[in-house]
Formats: C-alpha cells, sequence, structure tokens
C-alpha cells in the first residue's frame, strides 16, 4: 500500500511538471508570433481606377452688340440667332482612366474598454492616365436668311490628383481594421472650347471660329472608406474608395468672325462656360509601417 501512494505522488507530479512544460512552449509561442499593431508612420504605394460624374456644362454664347456696324456683311439678326444656337446645357462625357501614385500616413490605436480603434492621417498623391470630355454641338437651321452651321465642343480632363485626409478606423481583428476617411482634394485640371460656325449662301465666304484652353490646380474636398489588413508587423494591403470633387473651372472664348472677300476680322460672339470636376477612386495600396518588433500599450479611455 505504501509503495502505490508513493507511485501515484509521482505519477500525479510528473503530469504536473508535463502541463507546465506544455504552458510553458505555449507562451513561448504565442510570444514569438508576429504582433499586429498600428501605432507609427507608414510608406506605400497604390493603384487603380478613376471615373468622373458625367455633368452638363452651361455654355452661353452672347452676340458682340456693334459688330455688325463694323462689318457690312454682318446682321444682327444672324448673329443674335447665332449666339443663340449656341447657349444651352452640355452633357459632359465620362473621365475614365488608371491612377498611380503613393501615399504616406500616422496611426494611432486607441482602446475605448474593450474595443479598439485607429485614428490617423494620410497625404497622398496619384498621376492619372486616361482622359475624359465631350464632343456635342449645336447646328441651327435658319430658312429665312439661308443655312447657318454652328457647333461647340467642350474637353476636359484631370492630369493628377491628391489629398491630405483624416482617417477613423475599428480593428475588427487585431490585425483587420476597417475605416472611414475625408478631407482636403486637388488636383490639376484643365478644359478646351471650340466654336466653330460658317455662314451659306454667302458671296464673302464668312466663317468663325473660338478656341480657348485654361488649366490650373483646384481644390476640392474628398469622402470614402476602406479596409486594411497587416499580414506581418511591418506590411498591410488596404483597399479603399474615395469620391472627390474639385468644383468648376469657369473661362469663356470669343469667336472671331474671318471675311475673305474684304479681309474682315471680327469679334463676333462670347462664349462662357464653367465644367464641374468630380468623380469617384477606387483602388488599392501597399504599406511599409515604421514601427518597432514590440506593440506599444494602448491608450484606454
Amino acid at each position: 500500500m505504501k509503495s502505490l501512494k508513493i507511485a501515484l505522488i509521482l505519477s500525479v507530479c510528473t503530469g504536473f511538471d508535463v502541463a507546465a512544460a506544455d504552458l510553458a512552449s505555449l507562451k513561448s509561442e504565442v510570444s514569438s508570433a508576429p504582433v499586429a499593431h498600428w501605432t507609427g508612420f507608414y510608406a506605400g504605394l497604390n493603384t487603380g481606377g478613376i471615373w468622373g460624374n458625367s455633368n452638363s456644362v452651361n455654355v452661353t454664347t452672347m452676340p458682340i452688340s456693334g459688330s455688325e456696324a463694323s462689318d457690312p456683311t454682318l446682321d444682327f439678326t444672324k448673329t443674335a440667332l447665332g449666339g443663340a444656337a449656341n447657349t444651352g446645357a452640355i452633357n459632359t462625357g465620362t473621365l475614365r482612366g488608371f491612377i498611380g501614385g503613393g501615399q504616406l500616413g500616422y496611426n494611432r490605436s486607441v482602446g475605448f474598454g474593450r474595443n479598439q480603434y485607429m485614428v490617423g492621417m494620410e497625404l497622398d498623391l496619384q498621376d492619372i492616365a486616361g482622359d475624359g470630355g465631350n464632343n456635342p454641338g449645336y447646328v441651327a437651321y435658319l430658312p429665312v436668311i439661308g443655312l447657318s452651321y454652328s457647333s461647340v465642343t467642350v474637353h476636359n480632363a484631370t492630369s493628377y490628383i491628391g489629398t491630405a485626409r483624416s482617417r477613423v478606423g475599428y480593428l475588427i481583428l487585431p490585425n483587420v481594421v476597417v475605416f472611414g476617411t475625408g478631407g482636403l482634394a486637388y488636383g490639376r485640371v484643365s478644359t478646351t472650347f471650340a466654336r466653330w460656325s460658317l455662314d451659306y449662301p454667302t458671296t464673302y465666304g464668312a466663317w468663325g471660329e473660338g478656341l480657348n484652353s485654361y488649366a490650373a490646380v483646384k481644390a476640392g474636398w474628398t469622402a470614402g472608406g476602406g479596409g486594411e489588413w497587416m499580414f506581418s508587423p511591418n506590411w498591410s494591403l488596404k483597399a479603399e474608395y474615395l469620391y472627390y470633387d474639385l468644383g468648376s473651372l469657369a473661362s469663356n472664348a470669343s469667336t472671331i468672325r474671318y471675311n475673305l472677300k474684304d479681309s474682315f476680322v471680327r469679334i463676333t460672339h462670347v462664349s462662357t462656360y464653367a465644367p464641374r470636376f468630380n468623380g469617384n477612386i477606387i483602388r488599392a495600396g501597399l504599406n511599409y509601417h515604421f514601427n518597432s518588433s514590440s506593440p506599444p500599450q494602448l491608450e484606454n479611455f
């Protein structure tokens, strides 16, 4: 009996030793596993697609008062009707293209009770490989004074776009965050206007053209959201959607009438227009996080 008790005590002690060894091994494996944490600076690259919203450009074309008096081949009825024919809304085409660029940002992890959040700022800049615009026109047939052909085209383009945004996210897993974002958007936009007119029949060979190109850097706003997965202690993948609005770019163009017989050159019309630049971005990115190998303590509130 005494030997049986000793055997039982030795067996229990051996079991505790094995369990303790297994627990120590498990703790070692957990401590050596990759740790995801979000606090710190990061930088990366992104690529994706961009498409603009379809808008209408309101074009207003007004005749120059008194132009017909300085050119006997003109009459006010024709110039006034020509201006009216080139006044109205032109439905724009849609900008489509690819974007590529980089981003730089800073994150900070914050805890509220048992929930973990991320707050931060991000700057980015993308080049746009694509184009967009519209090429409709107006044609006016005036049976009393003959055939008057007139057309207007407006072409719009955006060459690059950048943002400066805040980000607020919720950690659905320690290494996965979903976020909303919003802030400043800016970009270089351009617009080209062309107006062509031809009066027929005419013994003077009268025709006119109005051309104008204008570009500027515009600032507006952007908002969107996405998700990010930290697949290693220093690397993460993200996907996001952004809506942007850079506002309108107002400009004007003068139509010059050429009279081939008497070499008259007169400004007959002035057209004003203001296309709007807004649209959508979908992109994916790869970030490198300049953080330490051990996670910082969460700030709890």
